[in-house]
């Protein structure tokens, strides 16, 4: 098993485990609604159990198959603020059980999320701060037959800072991060009947620079350099049947990368209604294409796993985002993103984000919801491609007296092909689809 995963493993079961053994006195003491007082810090303990129906689980194009689910979300959220040390912390564990039988290879167990936050000496001139981040998420694969029809995505990160704030209005970090990626199909998946497709380790350099120039507004700059190294470079892309999927061909190159990227941006709160966050950068990422050393070297059937992002526009990063509050307890988000990321499958993707989002109160207890986004991915490596994505979601919550929300939430999904739109080539049918449902949930916290 790898090192990180056990290093996080370990560490969220201590902070749980500390967490508990000193909320013994705080608990008795508060009621529901009031959390878990202890000491310096609080602990909020909750649990959710809801309801999901989806039209189309699998994500297929076609034959789409409709199914029932239900799950359960125990999760913690601590937080403590001392003098000498200071914390926060939110972690959640969560299973899923499909109802029909002939769904049952789509349940999970283990859907995990957590995040720790901790900072040395927060109140001195120069402190140590130290972030981990850690989900596994699953995803549903077109498979009608096998014991399980998920692609698993581990994603693990750590990241270490030194913190220097010479003044009340400057701070700056300088450190670095290490990240653990582990990618699991089903087994049967491949031709090698591994259900393990590939990993990756990622480390490099960070540096960021907060100046605040009024109370409530601030600017941020921030500079970091990455390798990003696969444990394997040549990934076979046949499935269980021999079969090669598309024009892929029987190897995927993986190449090992390495880049950079440098951000500016301003985040402040303008009025009393109105936050603005504003930022640009640029960044590359170049690939080596001298580390595909094995068979997919010259089985290179769908594109380029040589291409780099090093040319504007492509290399352009925008990130903006504008909260205005029409009146009090109504809030309306409005931003778009351009930005790029390495992928699991090709060199990188490229993508244009734009979001809409609007919360709002119906009475003291009552809230209502719509959000609605489209992105714009544009994949580039051996797999080149594109692809619109459409989601919405609409949402009611009644809160009772502080320990309870019943919440009822609509979604529709839908991913088609932009190869066409964007002078790639023909579209590809067997990557689109539709799925709709909703989700009755409630949820307890004490």
């Amino acid at each position: 098993m790898p090192l990180l995963p056990k290093i996080e493993k370990c560490l969220l079961k201590g902070l749980l485990v500390t967490a508990l053994s000193g909320a013994a006195s705080g608990a008795a003491q508060a009621a529901a609604g009031e959390h878990v007082q202890l000491g310096q810090g609080e602990m909020i303990p909750s649990v959710s159990a809801s309801t999901r129906w989806a039209s189309n689980v699998y994500q297929r194009e076609a034959d789409e198959i409709a199914a029932l689910s239900m799950l359960v979300r125990p999760a913690i959220q601590l937080n403590v603020d001392g003098y000498n040390a200071r914390l926060d912390l939110e972690g959640s564990y969560e299973v899923e059980q499909f109802l029909n039988t002939d769904q049952q290879r789509l349940s999970s167990y283990g859907q995990t999320e957590l995040y720790a936050k901790l900072e040395l000496l927060p109140k001195s001139k120069i402190s140590v701060k130290s972030n981990i981040l850690h989900s596994r998420k699953v995803d549903a694969v077109e498979k009608t037959g096998g014991d399980d029809a998920l692609i698993t995505f581990i994603s693990n990160r750590g990241s270490g800072a030194l913190s220097l704030k010479p003044g009340s209005a400057l701070s700056l970090d300088v450190g670095g991060f290490a990240s653990y990626d582990d990618y699991r199909v089903p087994v049967g998946a491949t031709a090698t009947g591994d259900s393990r497709l590939n990993n990756r380790l990622g480390y490099g350099p960070e540096a960021s620079l907060k100046w605040t120039f009024f109370p409530r507004t601030a600017v941020l700059a921030n500079y970091s350099y990455y390798w990003y190294d696969w444990a394997t470079n040549d990934v076979n892309a046949q499935g269980g049947s021999g079969t090669e999927k598309d024009t892929l061909g029987q190897w995927l190159a993986m190449p090992n990368s390495k880049g950079w990227r440098a951000m500016l941006g301003l985040h402040g709160r303008f009025t009393e209604r109105l936050v603005l966050s504003l930022s640009g950068g640029y960044g590359r990422a170049i690939y080596d294409e001298a580390s595909v050393i094995g068979p997919a070297a010259a089985d290179s059937s769908a594109g380029d796993f040589s291409v780099d992002l090093n040319k504007f526009p492509d290399a352009l990063i925008v990130r903006s985002g504008l909260q205005w509050s029409p009146r009090r307890g109504h809030t309306l988000d409005i931003g778009y993103w351009k930005d790029h990321q390495d992928s699991w499958f090709t060199n990188f993707v490229q993508y244009h984000y734009g979001y809409l989002r609007y919360d709002g109160m119906l009475t003291s207890r009552a809230l209502f919801g719509l959000e609605g986004g489209y992105r714009l991915e544009t994949y580039k490596g051996e797999v080149t491609r594109g692809d619109h994505v459409v989601r919405t979601d609409a949402y009611l919550t009644y809160r009772t007296n502080g320990w309870a929300d019943l919440s009822l939430r609509g979604f529709w999904a839908q991913r088609s092909s932009a190869n066409s739109d964007l002078g790639i080539g023909a579209d590809e049918p067997w990557i689109e689809y539709d799925n709709y449902g909703g989700v009755l949930d409630l949820t307890l916290r004490y």
